[in-house]
């Protein structure tokens, strides 16, 4: 998958603030699912993941697991500092 236009992934983590950092990541999840979007069957199953085989469709659903397992731990930071999901307001 390529990078964005107007990324440099050597300066990303210089990105600073709330409203910065929410607007980056919801460019990055409009990329990928743009880029999702367009691809073909064919290109759905073919990928190589850490070198080894493996489909475009294991790579999505690794990305799906790795950003699940952020929001657990966002959701555990946000607690530990006594703030409160929506949802369980």
């Amino acid at each position: 998958m390529p990078v964005p236009e107007g990324i440099d992934l050597e300066t990303i983590e210089s990105i600073r603030g709330k409203e910065a950092v929410v607007s980056e990541l919801s460019r990055s999840n409009d990329h990928v699912r743009d880029v999702v979007e367009g691809m073909t069957e064919k290109e759905m199953d073919a990928a190589t993941l850490y070198g080894r085989p493996a489909t475009n469709r294991a790579v999505l659903l690794q990305l799906l697991t790795h950003v699940n397992e952020h929001l657990g731990q966002q959701i555990a930071y946000a607690r530990s500092n006594e703030v409160v999901p929506p949802w369980s307001r």
